[in-house]
């Protein structure tokens, strides 16, 4: 998190509770708190606007910022968890695609999530699989016929043969 974002979320804070936070102790809490992730942080701001009585100091802006960044954990596990469901269901109805093609997308996109592999060995794996469905979608008769370019297509522009 940047100071900018800090101090945005500590101004809330302080108009809460506006004797609370001295200068010294802003200084401590941004120690503290600078490699929070700003969102994070924001999150655990709300919670505490939300559910504290008196100021806040480091034990409970702590446990606040915890518990943000469980929730997005949380989130992002559902959200993973919903792609891998729609895929499998997305490979359970399909008929047109090899199935050993689909159940390598599905193993490398798992390996992506887990985070077995790198977003570039993903990126190269999808490459490679997608040169192997070409094949075989030739070798189907399920690929579209190849369109040749007009020959005789005017002369484009080219400044640099000026």
């Amino acid at each position: 998190m940047d100071r900018f974002q800090f101090e945005a979320q500590m101004a809330r804070l302080k108009n809460q509770w506006p004797t609370s936070y001295s200068d010294e102790r802003l200084m401590l809490l941004w120690q503290a708190f600078k490699d929070v992730g700003g969102q994070d942080f924001k999150e655990a701001v709300d919670e505490i606007l939300m559910t504290q009585r008196s100021a806040p100091l480091l034990d409970e802006i702590s446990k606040a910022v915890n518990l943000a960044k469980k929730r997005f954990y949380e989130r992002q596990q559902a959200k993973d968890a919903s792609i891998m469901g729609m895929m499998h269901q997305a490979a359970e109805v399909n008929d047109t695609a090899d199935p050993a093609f689909v159940e390598d997308c599905l193993n490398l996109l798992d390996q992506l999530l887990t985070k077995k592999i790198t977003y570039k060995e993903f990126l190269q794996g999808c490459d490679l699989l997608t040169v192997a469905a070409n094949r075989f979608s030739k070798a189907k008769g399920y690929a579209k016929p190849e369109t040749t370019q007009p020959k005789n297509l005017p002369a484009v522009y080219n400044p640099s043969n000026d």
